[in-house]
């Protein structure tokens, strides 16, 4: 195991221990931690997250889909570096006012060094 972080669910284990994630699952738990978080949700980091609150607000534009991936990739170079990011991909769905975002992404610490991780996930308007 290279990598543990606790379950920001609390879920518990059959010991009523907080549960721990490992490796790959601790990585992809900090990647979503960082998309989800609202900027100045957290007190002793108000600047945390992937970028302004506006991003998920303004109307839906090409533009805006290329902003929200810069501004994603940038924060997770920025508070994740376990890995190295190899491509991210957002698109507008203008029917669930959302985005879909896949991110592709090498581990630097363990596993082959060419294997690329993809993690997808969906980033809703305000």
């Amino acid at each position: 195991m290279a990598y543990t972080d606790i379950d920001l669910n609390l879920n518990k284990q059959k010991d009523a221990d907080i549960q721990t994630l490992a490796d790959l699952d601790a990585i992809k738990a900090n990647l979503m931690n960082i998309a989800k978080t609202m900027q100045g949700s957290r007190r002793m980091q108000p600047t945390f997250c992937f970028g302004p609150t506006n991003f998920l607000a303004e109307q839906m534009t090409q533009q805006k889909s290329i902003d929200i991936g810069n501004a994603l990739v940038e924060s997770i170079n920025q508070y994740e570096d376990r890995i190295t990011i190899t491509n991210i991909n957002t698109q507008g769905n203008l029917q669930t006012g959302s985005y879909n975002v896949t991110l592709s992404y090498k581990v630097n610490a363990f596993g082959p060094a060419d294997t690329i991780y993809k993690l997808n996930f969906i980033l809703k308007r305000i």
